[in-house]
């Protein structure tokens, strides 16, 4: 029984089957896993896309305002003659 091709072919297979199964799920673990990281990944980007440009149009309006301000404050030194004195 043991003797015959066959039978050895057999036992092969028979011992290949539980690792083909492992195999498997580990990969099919492996396959969930990214495509649940990838998910997260794109929906953290939709997420927080929208707060990246509200915060960098916040600091581009805010340096508006500096530079505005301190024109204003120039603007103002130069009328009252006051741009260019100097303190002795």
């Amino acid at each position: 029984m043991y003797n015959s091709p066959e039978s050895l072919n057999n036992m092969e297979q028979e011992k290949a089957a539980p690792n083909i199964g492992v195999i498997k799920s580990i990969q099919t673990i492996f396959e969930y896993s990214a495509v649940i990281i990838a998910g997260i990944a794109l929906g953290l980007f939709i997420v927080m896309l929208p707060m990246v440009l509200l915060f960098e149009f916040a600091n581009q309006q805010a340096e508006k305002r500096k530079i505005s301000q301190t024109y204003d404050s120039l603007i103002k030194r130069y009328y009252a003659n006051t741009l260019f004195d100097t303190q002795s």
